[in-house]
């Protein structure tokens, strides 16, 4: 009896075990979620590569072809510990299907949610659904596909029976309404004296944007400003041939600085005497410029010019109104040269006024 009993249990266990599903391996192509409790980071839905890996931000790539749901999950476990980039990890795999994978959206709309993936669903059947807000900006609605990619659709020209500004989605696309931006400011910083947004107006130009930021400092370099527009690459311009460049909402201006080394110095009669960011090739009549021009009641005559030599520091006396009569070559500056020009008769210590500029740049206090 107690044998005959033996062999029914045991065929009970056989049928059950038959009977439930394997869990499935997961092979080459496969689409998967992962999630981490402990590094939000690296949740989100990956493809297996050919070669069965699978590439994750942090612990780059582990092979997980062949492996179950659970085996994967603790592979990728042990990587985040082994490579310390985490005490503990809790991770979930799961293997995904077309039928699992929904579409979600949400941002300016009443009603963010998402949908079953279909056959056949498009931007416009999540526009119904969604509900977008007044404040939703339909030119330019993002989509994001499970592998990151993004791209833009300006809904706002769709017209039914015309699918051009109105595409399929994917298993597992993000849809998302941004706000109609009422941004009305640029950022300008780097050598400037007021460093951050500014408002800005209809046609104003860069040189006003850069007086709205309180003007460039004696150390910026005005042929190395970097201009970044949306959806443009970062390009470098000059404050001398690019002033009347119009700066729009939304840019970013940075205006780079000049190392201490590579700075010239005007100092005594001259409008704004203080360094002045060296760029090849500058002269001594352009120093001049740079510095303002010449002061109220100084005619142009000799100026002395310091120049350091190893250990010791050259002077030497040029006449400026030869120069710019053209009776004598101008005169090719170096870095970290020093001009001085005489002041007019009565002028007392008005030198002195950019001194704290001047020690930064000589001693670095």
């Amino acid at each position: 009896m107690m044998a005959l009993r033996f062999l029914l249990c045991l065929l009970v266990l056989l049928t059950v075990s038959w009977a439930a599903p394997p869990d499935k391996a997961i092979r080459a192509n496969d689409k998967v979620k992962v999630v981490c409790e402990e590094e939000p980071a690296l949740n989100r839905d990956y493809i297996i590569t050919k070669d069965g890996y699978i590439l994750m931000s942090f612990i780059g790539a582990i092979k997980v072809a062949g492996a179950t749901e659970a085996e994967a999950a603790d592979l990728i476990e042990d990587e985040l510990v082994r490579q310390r980039i985490l005490r503990r990890a809790t991770v979930t795999v799961t293997l995904l299907t077309s039928e699992k994978l929904t579409i979600r959206f949400s941002g300016a709309v009443r009603n963010a949610g998402e949908l079953p993936w279909r056959e056949g669903l498009r931007v416009s059947d999540i526009v119904q659904q969604a509900k977008p807000q007044e404040t939703a900006d339909l030119a330019k609605i993002r989509i994001e596909s499970r592998l990151g990619t993004i791209s833009l659709v300006n809904y706002a020209k769709y017209e039914p029976g015309n699918n051009t500004f109105n595409p399929l989605l994917k298993p597992g696309d993000f849809v998302f309404f941004p706000l109609v931006s009422n941004d009305t400011k640029a950022f300008i910083l780097g050598a400037v004296a007021k460093p951050g947004a500014v408002e800005i107006k209809d046609g104003i130009t860069l040189a006003k944007a850069l007086e709205a930021a309180g003007g460039v400092l004696p150390n910026a370099n005005p042929d190395r400003i970097r201009l970044t527009r949306s959806g443009q690459a970062e390009s470098v311009i000059s404050l001398r041939s690019d002033s009347k460049i119009v700066i729009g909402a939304g840019d970013r201006v940075v205006v780079e600085a000049v190392a201490k080394d590579k700075v010239i110095i005007v100092m005594g009669g001259v409008k704004a005497p203080g360094s002045f960011g060296f760029v090849e090739g500058t002269t001594l009549s352009r120093a001049i410029q740079m510095a303002g021009g010449l002061a109220d009641r100084v005619k142009a005559g000799k100026v002395t010019l310091s120049r350091s030599n190893g250990s010791r520091v050259d002077k030497r006396t040029i006449d400026l109104k030869r120069i710019l009569d053209g009776y004598q070559g101008d005169i090719t500056l170096q870095a970290g040269d020093r001009i001085d020009v005489p002041q007019p008769k009565g002028a007392g210590n008005k030198a002195l006024i950019p001194l704290g500029i001047l020690l930064f740049f000589l001693i670095g206090v």
